[in-house]
């Protein structure tokens, strides 16, 4: 990627020529990996007729054909049009027919009924307890098993009508507590796709669908979490849904896995055991075949890394606390999505806000009065499509972390080169020092040019040197730079070797007059008065220096005079 990777959501939004808007939402996940939906949002269309004979509606104005200006807000507003091009975008990233019953919709909370076999007159040998939604849809089934299998002979339910039996059920056994199942599916539930007032029928075992008949029931308890977690329910519920499957649906015991926790488990219900079980059924599955999946335990919502007000529904292993949840987003696309056509599958999730765990388009709750509602965002992409852009993904954030990595040396290399030259510049600095210093003892010594005394009349005002240093070696640089004496007290030093920097200050002064020693044969220097220096300078353009010829000429010059 061309940008750090930090989890989170990224949503844009464009207005396209025809007046709709598409947003498009990335998603940075924990993991790494990246999703991208994209939705576009139209006008909303009135009800009535087919979707080809709508046109679009105002948007201050009523929808024909029912509904209310608050539905056809909420409608405009949704990602997706109950039409034709979406249920065959639905038919092309979901192969199979798979059909959620949830407990509770994504904000509810589920309930357990520790008296569930007398409240609901259930077949129960093991024990009292029961989850309220499992308890009431089994039952209902049992009273009504001849039409959820097709080779029943009774008359098919609606999907509709089995939601809204069992929530009645519901509503008697947890007295106070408003539960709301709902039903989502991967094909159109209701109208306007299904016609008025039509809905799909509640099938089990569908007709035409004569292949294996295969279950995986989860039922987890938590007996090893905390006492707050622990659950009474989960087993019960697994053993009921089974006897029902078992005894009334056509279900071999040798074609169910049963994933329960706590003494006399067969198999833990581990996130790795779970999706090891999805994946057994993906692979297993054949066109005709049936598929029963049951969850009974612990779930949740979280809201989606910087996206508002969207969350992510999931359900927990037993595993949760170190593993970590199931996420909706990957059962629609590790689980769902990845189901062969030609597969029906039936799943029961009886948690906390269940409602949309497996992200599917169609949902109906017990409630409507009206059309079937449409996921917000579902995500039409296929997943081999999905799992193509995760693959990219991956690779921008390799690229971009070689690219990192390479900025990373660079900068290295550029502070070694600057440190060297810093050294090298110091290093020269000590040199030119040393240079100077040689040159000041070979003047006084008679070599190079001739050295001017300085009376100290002809010295000029004090100048004060202030210096930063954070080496001890400095100290006879300045000494030789400057021609003084220089040393550190112990403090200063101790400042020093602790990588502290310590002020130096000291004076010199600078001449402004310069006598010239008289001439000497042993040293070759001259001396002259200040008002022979004077003159000289008249005579040499401002300048005192002078080889000892020309001081000797002038001296001569002068006696002469």
């Amino acid at each position: 990627m061309s940008a750090a990777v930090t989890p989170g959501v990224t949503v844009t939004e464009k207005i396209n020529e025809d007046g709709s808007k598409t947003v498009t939402t990335v998603t940075i996940h924990e993991d790494g990996s990246k999703s991208t939906k994209r939705k576009t949002i139209r006008p909303k269309k009135p009800r009535g007729g087919t979707s080809s004979t709508r046109s679009p509606a105002p948007a201050a104005s009523k929808p024909s054909g029912g509904g209310s200006m608050e539905d056809a807000l909420e409608d405009a507003l949704s990602g997706h049009q109950d039409d034709e091009t979406f249920e065959n975008a639905v038919k092309r990233c979901i192969p199979s027919e798979f059909l959620l019953f949830a407990s509770q919709d994504d904000a509810t909370q589920a309930q357990e009924a520790h008296y569930a076999a007398k409240l609901f007159d259930l077949p129960n040998p093991k024990g009292q307890a029961g989850s309220v939604a499992t308890s009431a849809l089994v039952q209902y089934l049992y009273q009504n098993y001849k039409s959820v299998v097709s080779d029943g002979g009774d008359k098919p339910l609606s999907c509709l009508a089995v939601l809204q039996e069992v929530h009645g059920s519901m509503k008697k056994a947890a007295g106070q507590f408003d539960l709301q199942p709902q039903i989502s599916y991967s094909r159109p539930l209701g109208p306007p796709r299904l016609g008025s007032k039509k809905y799909e029928p509640f099938y089990l075992v569908p007709p035409g669908f004569e292949g294996k008949r295969r279950a995986l029931l989860i039922g987890i308890c938590f007996v090893d979490d905390e006492p707050s977690k622990v659950l009474t329910s989960p087993h019960n519920d697994v053993h009921n849904v089974q006897q029902f499957l078992v005894n009334k649906c056509g279900f071999a015991k040798d074609d169910m896995m049963i994933l329960t926790d706590g003494e006399g488990a067969t198999a833990a219900p581990t996130k790795k055991n779970i999706w090891a079980s999805f994946q057994k059924l993906i692979d297993e599955s054949k066109p005709g075949d049936v598929v029963f999946l049951q969850y009974s335990g612990h779930g949740g919502r979280m809201l989606q890394p910087g996206s508002g007000d969207l969350y992510d529904s999931y359900i927990l292993p037993a595993d949760y606390k170190t593993e970590g949840q199931i996420l909706d987003d990957d059962i629609l696309k590790d689980l769902i999505k990845a189901l062969p056509a030609g597969v029906h599958t039936t799943f029961l999730a009886d948690c906390c806000n269940s409602g949309t765990v497996g992200d599917l388009p169609y949902v109906l709750k017990p409630t409507t009065t009206r059309d079937q509602e449409i996921e917000r965002f579902f995500d039409t992409d296929t997943r081999a499509e999905i799992l193509e852009a995760e693959a990219k993904g991956k690779q921008e954030r390799e690229e971009y972390e070689r690219a990192k990595l390479e900025r990373k040396k660079q900068r290295e290399l550029r502070k070694i080169e600057q440190e060297k030259a810093k050294a090298s510049a110091k290093a020269k600095e000590e040199q030119d020092a040393e240079a100077l210093a040689q040159q000041l003892v070979g003047m006084n010594t008679g070599g190079g040019m001739p050295m001017m005394q300085m009376s100290p009349q002809a010295m000029g005002a004090p100048q004060t040197h202030t210096y930063n240093i954070t080496d001890e070696s400095e100290v006879a640089v300045l000494s030789k730079k400057h021609g003084v004496a220089l040393s550190l007290s112990p403090d200063q030093k101790a400042c020093l070797q602790q990588g502290g920097t310590v002020t130096l200050s000291f004076m010199t002064q600078q001449p402004q007059q310069m006598q010239m020693m008289p001439q000497q044969q042993q040293t070759g220097m001259i001396m002259m008065t200040p008002e022979q220096a004077e003159a000289f300078k008249k005579a040499n353009g401002g300048n005192l220096m002078m080889t000892p010829e020309q001081a000797a000429a002038f001296m001569n010059q002068q006696q002469a005079s």
